[in-house]
């Protein structure tokens, strides 16, 4: 799917377990990598104005939840690693072994939300989370998203697998 994505204006978001500080001008797909906690946020929050654009945020929550590793990961599983002191500290690949399929945090697809959930995720660990997408799905270091790739990345329907309802519409 080719989106016409809307150009916005981030604005300050702030909560009361962290601050979430995202400010300049793009498109949802470029809020996204620069900050995730941020969208989602938002997101959860209704902070998106507009049918269109709370539709286009709708779309890239959707699909931040369903992402298929590449296919040179085929039949290959996403671990959320956590270091010693219980923190995020970024994604691997992994065989899905049996024993694997039973932990909480070993799942068949990428769900960008999932490190929120949890205790240890903070603003290292969405670096971290962020380090690994590119990694995983950009492949060539310094991992840059400029230039249209993230909404390039959104916009490639073979990369998602779709989860979540439409939202509901007023006719208002």
């Amino acid at each position: 799917m080719k989106t016409d994505w809307l150009r916005v204006t981030y604005p300050l978001y702030r909560d009361d377990e962290y601050a979430c500080a995202l400010r300049g001008t793009g498109t949802l797909p470029e809020m996204f990598f620069q900050s995730p906690r941020a969208f989602f946020f938002a997101y959860e929050h209704n902070k998106f104005i507009g049918p269109v654009q709370q539709h286009q945020a709708w779309e890239v929550w959707r699909r931040a939840k369903g992402i298929r590793l590449p296919a040179k990961h085929a039949g290959s599983w996403i671990e959320y690693c956590f270091g010693p002191s219980g923190k995020f500290v970024g994604l691997t690949v992994t065989d899905p072994k049996p024993y694997r399929l039973h932990t909480p945090h070993v799942h068949p697809f990428l769900d960008l939300s999932h490190p929120r959930t949890l205790d240890g995720y903070d603003k290292a660990g969405e670096c971290a989370l962020l380090r690994d997408l590119k990694r995983l799905f950009i492949g060539q270091y310094p991992y840059s998203i400029r230039d249209g790739r993230a909404e390039a990345f959104f916009d490639d329907d073979s990369r998602f697998v779709f989860v979540g309802a439409p939202p509901a519409t007023s006719t208002d």
